[in-house]
């Protein structure tokens, strides 16, 4: 038996994943905004390869920067101290950069706030501190769907289309039960009413 968070499948309690069906893949916390989804696949080894090049990449430009400054110039004249001067703003701000998408985090988890009526994508560092992707609010989207297609059998991923495009955000994967439920409670959310 796995201990989901459930709406019939969702709210405050354990429920069994039917037979047949692995382990759920994705997590709903509910809050007293709303609720937040996260993906419980962890993240792609292209990411964590990406993120690893750009420590590194970081860490040479940062080297480069100060290493300017170390090695004796052969020409001291105001027009090579003004050059080393925005080359090593350059380089520092480019390391800046790497170092940032390094250390961001590389599991996304949705923000379904219900007060506001907005869907925020959130990524969380490794000390758990939010960054903001993007923020939707619940007019933007024109649909909720599962694509059964996507994955191993008795599985699905619950999609959001953005306006009336083709672009898709995809909100969970995992066991049809849990997705077809969160569908239920997401479009329930998106369509009502605000009082």
């Amino acid at each position: 038996m796995n201990a989901l968070t459930t709406d019939k499948l969702f709210h405050n309690g354990a429920i069994e994943v039917p037979m047949g069906y692995s382990k759920a893949g994705f997590m709903l916390d509910d809050t007293y905004w709303g609720y937040v989804i996260r993906s419980l696949e962890g993240p792609s080894v292209l990411v964590k390869t990406l993120q690893g090049v750009a420590v590194f990449i970081g860490a040479v430009f940062a080297l480069a920067a100060v290493g300017m400054w170390l090695l004796p110039s052969s020409i001291v004249s105001d027009g090579v101290q003004v050059i080393k001067i925005g080359l090593t703003v350059f380089l520092a701000v480019i390391s800046a950069f790497c170092f940032r998408y390094a250390t961001r985090g590389s599991e996304v988890e949705l923000e379904f706030d219900t007060n506001v009526r907005e869907l925020r994508e959130v990524v969380r560092n490794h000390a758990g501190r939010p960054s903001l992707i993007g923020r939707y609010d619940f007019k933007s989207f024109s649909g909720l769907f599962i694509d059964r297609e996507r994955g191993e059998k008795g599985h699905g991923a619950l999609m959001l289309r953005y306006r009336n495009s083709t672009t898709l955000l995809e909100v969970a994967y995992g066991p049809l039960p849990r997705v077809e439920a969160l569908r239920d409670r997401l479009g329930k959310d998106l369509i009502a009413v605000p009082a």
